[in-house]
C-alpha cells in the first residue's frame, strides 16, 4: 500500500473551531444542503457568528453539551450523520432540516440487539449499516438503520475516527497512539462483526481521516503534512 505525503495549509475535512462555534450545545447550524454544511467545516474560519442565511436545527432529546467532533454525509441515506457523544446518534435530513434520534445512549431495546450504544464519537455508513465508534469503550458497533446494535468489534487501542471504504468494503479506523490506521473487513450482513485484517503505519499521524466518495483514496495527518493513501 503506497503512502504519499504533501504539504497542507488547512485541515480539509474537519475544522474543530468552526464546528464548535457554528454548532452550539444542542443546536446544529447548516445551510440549505449537506454540501453547504461540509463546505462550512472546511472553511477554517474563526468567526463565532453563525451565517445569517443558515437554519438552526435542534437535536430532540439531547441534554448534554456536544462538541460535534465528527459530522459526515451519508449518500446511502442522503442525510448527515451527527454523532452526539453520550446523547447518541442523529440523522439529519438536509432537505427538511429534520433531525431523528436513531441511537440514544443506553436506550436501544431490541431482541436483535447485542448491547446498547454507550457513546457515539465518530460514525460512518455503508452496506446498509451504520458504523459507530466508541472511543473510550474501544469498540465499533454495527447498527441497523433503525438504531439496533447488530454486532460489534473491539479496536486495538483508543481509536479516533471510523470511515467506510466502499472500494474494499472495509472500515478504516485512525489510531493516533499507534500512529496508523487499523483496517477491518465488513461482514456480509450486519450480524457478522467486522474483523481486523490489517494496519497501515502513518509516522507522525494520525489525527483526521477522510476517504474519497468511491473509497479508493484516504487522507490523514502525518505530523505537519497530509498523507495520501
Amino acid at each position: 500500500m503506497h503512502v504519499t505525503t504533501v504539504t497542507y495549509w488547512c485541515m480539509l475535512w474537519f475544522c474543530e473551531g468552526v464546528v464548535e462555534t457554528r454548532m452550539i450545545h444542542r443546536w446544529l447550524v447548516f445551510g440549505s444542503t449537506a454540501v453547504a454544511l461540509m463546505a462550512g467545516l472546511a472553511g477554517c474560519s474563526s468567526s463565532t457568528a453563525p451565517d445569517p442565511s443558515a437554519q438552526a436545527v435542534e437535536l430532540p432529546g439531547a441534554v448534554e453539551d456536544i462538541d460535534f467532533d465528527d459530522v459526515v454525509y451519508a449518500a446511502d441515506t442522503d442525510s448527515a450523520l451527527v454523532p452526539a457523544r453520550e446523547d447518541g446518534l442523529y440523522l439529519l435530513d438536509p432537505e427538511t432540516g429534520h433531525a431523528t434520534d436513531v441511537a440514544s445512549s443506553g436506550t436501544v431495546d431490541s431482541v436483535d440487539s447485542v448491547d446498547s450504544v454507550d457513546s457515539v464519537d465518530s460514525v460512518d455508513a455503508g452496506q446498509g449499516g451504520i458504523f459507530v465508534l466508541d472511543r473510550s469503550g474501544r469498540q465499533i458497533q454495527v447498527l441497523a438503520p433503525e438504531g439496533q446494535v447488530m454486532s460489534m468489534v473491539s479496536t486495538a487501542a483508543r481509536a479516533d475516527y471510523v470511515r467506510y471504504a466502499a472500494a474494499t468494503k472495509e472500515l478504516w479506523v485512525s489510531d493516533p497512539s499507534r500512529e496508523g490506521i487499523e483496517i477491518f473487513a465488513v461482514g456480509e450482513d450486519l450480524e457478522t462483526a467486522p474483523r481486523q485484517v490489517g494496519f497501515v503505519p502513518v509516522p507522525g499521524g494520525t489525527e483526521g481521516l477522510t476517504l474519497t466518495s468511491d473509497g479508493a483514496t484516504a487522507y490523514t495527518h502525518a505530523g505537519n503534512e497530509l498523507a495520501k493513501i
